[in-house]
C-alpha cells in the first residue's frame, strides 16, 4: 500500500521537475537567442559608426582642401601688400588680415583636429611663444570689431617683453577668439 501510494507520488513529482527544467531550459534557449540577435545588432551598429565615421573624416578632408586653397591665395595676395606697403595704417591693418587669415587657417586645421580627437590621435603642439605678442596680435584685431559695433576696447597688459611661456599657442589664441569673438558679439 506504501509502495503503491510512493511511486505515483514520486511520479508527480518528477514530471513537476521535469516541467520546471524543461521552463528554464526554454528560457536558456531564448536567452541565447536574443544575446545573438543583440550582438549581431551591436555588430552592424559599430560598423556603420565606422563607416559614417570614415566619411566624416573624408568630408573633413574635403573641405579642408577646398577652404585652403583660396585661403592661401588671399594670405599670400596679403603678403605682397605687406611688403609693398609703405603707409604704417595700412601696413597694421594687412597685418591684421594676416593674422586672421592665419587664424582662419588654424580653425581649418582644428576641423582635422576634431577627427583626429575621435581618433585618439590628437596631439598638442606644445613649444614656447611670446604671450604678450600673441595676445595683442588677437587683441588688435577684436579692437576693429569692437570699433565696428560701436564698442570700446584695449589691451593693458603690466607684463615685461618677452613674457615667454610653454603651451600651444594656436589654441591659446584659439581660446582667446572664442572669448573675445563672445564678448562682443554679446
Amino acid at each position: 500500500l506504501f509502495g503503491s501510494l510512493a511511486v505515483p507520488m514520486l511520479l508527480g513529482l518528477l514530471l513537476l521537475t521535469a516541467r520546471g527544467a524543461q521552463e528554464r531550459l526554454t528560457a536558456g534557449i531564448l536567452l541565447r537567442l536574443q544575446a545573438q540577435d543583440l550582438a549581431r545588432e551591436k555588430d552592424a551598429a559599430l560598423q556603420l559608426a565606422y563607416r559614417q565615421s570614415a566619411a566624416k573624416a573624408q568630408f573633413l578632408a574635403n573641405i579642408s582642401h577646398e577652404l585652403r586653397t583660396p585661403l592661401h591665395g588671399i594670405l599670400g595676395l596679403a603678403r605682397l601688400l605687406h611688403l609693398e606697403a609703405r603707409d604704417a595704417t595700412l601696413l597694421h591693418r594687412i597685418e591684421l588680415i594676416e593674422t586672421s587669415g592665419t587664424h582662419l587657417l588654424g580653425l581649418i586645421n582644428d576641423l582635422l583636429d576634431a577627427s583626429r580627437i575621435e581618433t585618439g590621435r590628437f596631439v598638442m603642439r606644445v613649444g614656447r611663444f611670446d604671450l604678450v605678442t600673441q595676445t595683442a596680435g588677437v587683441a588688435d584685431i577684436f579692437a576693429l570689431r569692437a570699433r565696428d559695433k560701436g564698442l570700446s576696447f584695449g589691451f593693458a597688459h603690466a607684463l615685461e617683453r618677452p613674457r615667454w611661456v610653454q603651451g600651444d599657442a594656436a589654441r591659446y589664441r584659439q581660446v582667446l577668439h572664442n572669448l573675445l569673438g563672445n564678448a562682443i558679439k554679446f
